[in-house]
């Protein structure tokens, strides 16, 4: 079962921001959470020992801020029709966007924070690719980004989900959180293996083909594997063979039309990478599916902790 009661929503205004509070809302809404819509303001290059940077009065600039962020929160409430009841807002002054928004979510204890990968674009807005990468890397909690804006279709539904598996426990973690997303969505979820291609010296001659071995393998493996981790839940599993898992995961979310990706922050082949793992960045970064990236170390979205 889902435990989902406080849902983050950080906001630098954009359209891709405005996208990923249709989904916010859609899971408040499900799981009657608490929804904080949350945006820092921040004065970049306000630092006080360049006198290029300084302004006449930063203190009336900061209070400008708080006044265009009400009215822009005000806008995308009215925009969605939705109900204040479960919402609140909250601004916050910080130095940088991404630690403000990341002391809020730890202090304020967030289950989830749903935020966009794509901000505002010029001199005096967030550059929301970048603090969304630092949320991702640093929070205690699971994080669902976001992307596209204008053009994009709303997020109405979770149909599809998608969960690439690497056969490590986090990825046993993800299956089960998925599961658990499928049966309150009514959701179908397929688990993904990706056997990255094998090459070989050219001394070892163009008959060496252990393609159908390793897939026969890979599916008798992720078979077990799935079976262990959902038991009789009904799961569709595939196994492809491709150059990068980032790049075959980004495929078959777009060819299935999925609308939810479930992977975790680190897998099997990558514990140490900096901030999270290089296939889940790749997959966040490209993915024009919403993608929920789990903590093997924080906060669980199960209520068994699982």
């Amino acid at each position: 079962m889902i435990r989902l009661q406080k849902i983050l929503f950080p906001t630098d205004f954009s359209p891709c921001a405005d996208r990923a509070f249709d989904l916010a809302l859609l899971l408040a809404q499900h799981f009657g959470a608490d929804l904080h819509m949350f945006h820092a303001v921040v004065l970049h290059e306000d630092d006080p020992h360049n006198p290029a940077h300084h302004f006449p009065d930063p203190g009336a600039i900061h209070q400008r801020l708080e006044r265009l962020a009400d009215s822009e929160m005000a806008r995308l409430l009215e925009r969605q029709g939705a109900t204040e009841a479960r919402i609140r807002q909250v601004k916050s002054r910080g130095i940088s966007a991404a630690p403000t928004i990341l002391e809020y979510a730890d202090e304020w204890d967030a289950d989830l924070i749903v935020m966009g990968t794509e901000g505002r674009r010029g001199p005096s807005h967030l550059l929301l690719g970048s603090v969304a990468e630092e949320v991702v890397g640093h929070a205690g909690c699971p994080v669902l980004t976001v992307r596209g804006g204008d053009g994009a279709e709303p997020l109405s539904a979770i149909d599809r989900i998608l969960v690439p598996v690497d056969l490590s426990e986090q990825a046993a973690r993800s299956l089960r959180v998925a599961g658990a997303l499928a049966k309150r969505f009514g959701a179908e979820i397929e688990a993904l293996h990706v056997v990255e291609d094998v090459v070989f010296p050219a001394y070892f001659g163009p008959t060496v083909d252990v393609t159908a071995e390793l897939l026969d393998r890979a599916s008798a493996a992720l078979d077990e594997f799935v079976d262990a981790a959902v038991g009789s839940d009904p799961v569709k599993r595939s196994v492809v063979t491709g150059q990068r898992a980032s790049l075959e995961i980004l495929r078959v979310a777009e060819r299935n039309g999925s609308d939810l990706v479930v992977l975790p922050s680190h897998g099997m082949s990558e514990p140490g990478e900096y901030l999270f793992g290089s296939t889940a960045k790749r997959v966040v970064q490209h993915s024009p599916v919403p993608v929920l990236v789990l903590k093997a170390l924080g906060k669980s979205l199960l209520a068994d902790g699982g």
